[in-house]
């Protein structure tokens, strides 16, 4: 009954007694489940979506199936560790009484960045920084996170700074739909007039006007806000008339044309490659990074030049990430970065920040498992870290990061 699970053997044990294990639930989306013991992880397969009825049936099965493992090793389960804001944790709650060890919570950047702590072996309170560009997912304090600077010292993270915060027209209809968020961009910038000349093709001109008039409106009542870092690349792109297809998302289409624009070589190309902007410690912490100026950079240039506007976005995004990043470094006394989250799949914004990065003596470390089921495997190590007796579990209802 074992076959469906994979086993992936760590460089160092998980910071519990022998054979003491953590049972980890995953995230909402891309969900799997696992178990950490020893210096082994044990991962289930992928079950889709927690929303979907079948994929929580999954996870109950896949648990159940990790217990019955335990049960035969003859390890003891001493913690169920999940994500606070997702559907499982009322399976966790669960299965924590019936193993009458504590649920711990795990917001879900905090699990990215952790998965390199368990890949590292890294079990001390030494402060790291993190910088996690992902999808929009709830932090912390419950409002939706995914462009963020964190500071790490074991178990414990605090949020240092972030992307601004780009309002959601529709909710979660604006990752579905780019257009939205472009929309909510232009409003930022004070040109929501142009929405319907800009937009309207794609979205219809009339949904344009809509989306316009309702953020208009937003002081009277406002809307859902989220500091994705996927956000932010889906709304340029879209500005920028960059459509997803079926073969590729909106932001691998603005990856893609500004790879394009710069493999000409033009002047401008070389140029905007070559500069290394000076890496100070001056900058503000504990504020959004200021991304409108360069917003309305690629605005000014525009549909009919997206290639060198995609080109400017990102490369300039990966500067101020890495420029914020080495004044966190400085003010926190950190010597490495941890890079986690789905846009590092981008190349051209993982390469410029990790080489601006280097440029200040900071190395990076990503998680090294590249399929979906890493997730859970930061809930479990965090979780482990939380019950030594050097890292105490936080009262209940603390929130183990801070902004």
């Amino acid at each position: 009954m074992f076959e469906s699970l994979r086993s992936h053997a760590l460089q160092a044990a998980a910071p519990l007694g022998s054979g003491q294990a953590v049972l980890a639930l995953g995230p909402q989306r891309h969900n799997s489940a696992g178990l950490l013991v020893d210096a082994q992880w044990w991962a289930s397969p992928l079950h889709g979506d927690l929303h979907q009825a079948s994929a929580r049936d999954a996870l109950s099965a896949s648990a159940e199936t990790l217990l019955t493992l335990a049960q035969r090793r003859g390890w003891r389960v001493v913690a169920v560790a999940h994500d606070p804001h997702s559907p499982s944790t009322g399976l966790a709650q669960q299965l924590a009484h019936l193993l009458d060890c504590p649920a711990q919570p795990v917001p879900h950047h905090h699990a990215h960045l952790a998965v390199v702590q368990a890949e590292q072996g890294w079990r001390d309170t030494q402060a790291r920084l993190g910088l996690v560009l992902d999808g929009m997912s709830p932090g912390a304090d419950g409002s939706s996170w995914g462009g963020e600077l964190l500071l790490l010292k074991g178990p414990q993270l605090q949020r240092l700074g972030h992307l601004p915060a780009l309002a959601l027209p529709g909710g979660e209809e604006a990752a579905q739909q780019p257009w939205r968020l472009a929309a909510a961009l232009l409003q930022r910038l004070g040109q929501g007039e142009r929405t319907e000349a800009l937009l309207g093709a794609q979205a219809g001109t009339s949904n344009a006007r809509m989306v316009a008039q309702m953020l208009a409106r937003k002081a009277l009542s406002p809307l859902p806000q989220s500091t994705a870092a996927q956000c932010w690349l889906d709304a340029v792109a879209a500005l920028l008339g960059l459509h997803a297809t079926p073969d590729q998302t909106a932001a691998q289409a603005l990856e893609h044309a500004a790879t394009q624009w710069l493999a000409q070589g033009s002047p401008a190309a070389q140029a905007l490659q070559a500069e290394t902007p000076p890496l100070r410690g001056a900058v503000a912490l504990h504020a959004p990074l200021d991304l409108d100026p360069l917003a309305r950079e690629l605005l000014a240039l525009g549909p009919n030049h997206a290639g060198e506007a995609a080109a400017r976005f990102q490369l300039r995004l990966a500067d101020a990430l890495a420029q914020a990043a080495h004044a966190a470094a400085l003010q926190h006394g950190c010597h490495e970065v941890l890079l986690a989250g789905t846009c590092f799949n981008n190349p051209l914004l993982r390469t410029r920040l990790t080489q601006q990065l280097q440029l200040a003596s900071l190395p990076t470390h990503q998680p090294q498992l590249q399929d979906r089921t890493h997730t859970a495997l930061g809930q479990a190590w965090t979780a482990a870290l939380q019950l030594t007796p050097t890292h105490p579990r936080q009262p209940q209802g603390a929130r183990d990061c801070v902004g």
